[in-house]
């Protein structure tokens, strides 16, 4: 048998590799090689252009700030916590003796609280760290002006005007709304929300008195000629305990005459406030009133009208005093302790109008509405289906009378319009606005000033 060429077989695949396979296939690899270089190149630079422009590393260095704060956070809370059971609860002894070394307590509360990390905090005098503000495009916190000692509320500024802020108001982040010229609202986080009125002279000498309006009043009984005998009529308290009854189980009076409704002391105290901080704030919606019976100035909720019943006036009909007493004890952030709201007076709709009257407001424009009946806040249009809204104020015009603090002898004046009539907001009577009225077009405006 012939035994195989060896040389033939070689030959052959030799022949075979070199003319058919390899030669050529290491001519592609060599060409992919390069382009896919050159690829990686392309997309390395993409990629750091998109990180150094795009805020990748500043994202990414933010993500780890904030990360470092709540931690900080969790050990200044343990920290309160150890404090408040001390013997002397948390003073700037006993809170720097419960934080670990490195931390430092300055200030005699507000407290002044610096992490090792250089993270700041403010802790309340009552252990509560006070949240960072965070302002809209062109304002920013300032110093506080002479006067304004109150800790929960800070001053902030657009450069021109300087405003006190509330703990717990946000200023709306809608350029719509955050501007004075426009109507700066501002809002906590139950949905209520403000308009900030400014106020340039002192408030008191602008009032103009007369003898159809008057502020502040001790709005006294008068009496009332009876064939049966005469009774207080009005404003005592006989026609509170005749109105609205006892608490249950007890003689005590529901609402208290004198404590309740201290008209003279309420109104002095709105007056102060606003001389010292050039203005108030005044509720964007009339009065409302949530699933939960809680007392507010929302957006698209019930308005409170003075013949609903409701717990805050025993489940009898709200009239005048039940609307005076729930806005004065609303459930809006920070009520009765470092703000207070309260029915708007008749000397704080002039000062809403004179602002509107700076701006050359021509309310014939509105036109009428074609509701119907009372709705929710906010919701009240006119016949072109444009919403009843005023510098961000809604509903002067239609839905409910703005019932008042404003008083005569035996009335309460309204303003504005309702939803059968769409007066104009200058609009302002006191005929037949009786405090024990039940009319469900009745409601009224919160306001709210700085304690």
């Amino acid at each position: 048998m012939q035994k195989p060429n060896k040389n033939h077989i070689s030959n052959n695949n030799k022949s075979v590799g070199e003319n058919c396979v390899f030669p050529h296939s290491k001519g592609i690899t060599l060409i992919a090689l390069i382009i896919t270089i050159i690829v990686m190149i392309i997309l390395v630079g993409v990629t750091v252009n998109v990180a150094l422009n795009g805020g990748l590393f500043e994202t990414t260095e933010q993500a780890a700030k904030e990360t470092q704060i709540e931690a900080d956070r969790e050990i200044l809370q343990v920290g309160l916590a150890g404090a408040m059971l001390s013997d002397t609860g948390i003073t700037k002894e006993s809170l720097q003796n419960n934080l670990p070394e490195g931390w430092n307590v300055d200030g005699a509360g507000p407290f002044t609280v610096t992490s090792p990390n250089g993270n700041e905090f403010t802790v309340n005098a009552d252990g509560t760290i006070k949240e960072p503000i965070e302002l809209p495009e062109g304002w920013s916190e300032t110093e506080k002006p002479v006067g304004w000692d109150n800790d929960k509320i800070i001053a902030v500024t657009d450069g021109t005007n300087t405003i006190p802020l509330p703990e717990g108001y946000q200023i709306s982040d809608n350029p719509e709304e955050n501007t004075i010229e426009d109507g700066l609202v501002i809002k906590d986080s139950k949905g209520n929300e403000f308009v900030w009125i400014p106020v340039s002279t002192d408030f008191n000498s602008s009032y103009k008195y007369d003898s159809d309006r008057s502020e502040p009043r001790e709005l006294t009984s008068y009496w009332q000629d009876s064939v049966q005998m005469p009774r207080p009529y009005l404003d005592s308290q006989e026609i509170l305990i005749e109105l609205y009854g006892t608490k249950e189980g007890t003689d005590e009076p529901f609402y208290s005459y004198e404590t309740d409704f201290a008209y003279a002391k309420h109104y002095t105290e709105m007056v102060e406030s606003t001389n010292k901080h050039k203005g108030f704030y005044i509720g964007r919606y009339e009065t409302t009133i949530d699933e939960n019976n809680e007392i507010g100035s929302a957006e698209n909720k019930q308005v409170l009208t003075a013949d609903k019943t409701i717990t805050q006036a025993n489940n009898k009909h709200c009239r005048w005093y039940g609307l005076y007493y729930t806005q004065r004890n609303s459930n809006v952030t920070g009520n009765n302790d470092y703000i207070q709201t309260n029915m708007i007076w008749g000397q704080q709709w002039d000062a809403m109008i004179e602002y509107f009257d700076t701006k050359s407001l021509d309310y014939s424009e509105w036109g009428e509405n074609t509701q119907g009946a009372v709705v929710n806040s906010g919701q009240s249009t006119n016949e072109n289906m444009l919403n009843d809204k005023i510098y961000n104020i809604y509903d002067l015009r239609t839905n409910c009378y703005d019932w008042s603090a404003e008083g005569t002898k035996g009335s309460r004046t309204k303003f504005g319009g309702t939803y059968a009539n769409s007066l104009s907001a200058t609009y302002r009577m006191n005929i037949n606005a009786t405090p024990p009225r039940t009319d469900n077009y009745y409601s009224s405006r919160l306001t709210l000033y700085i304690k």
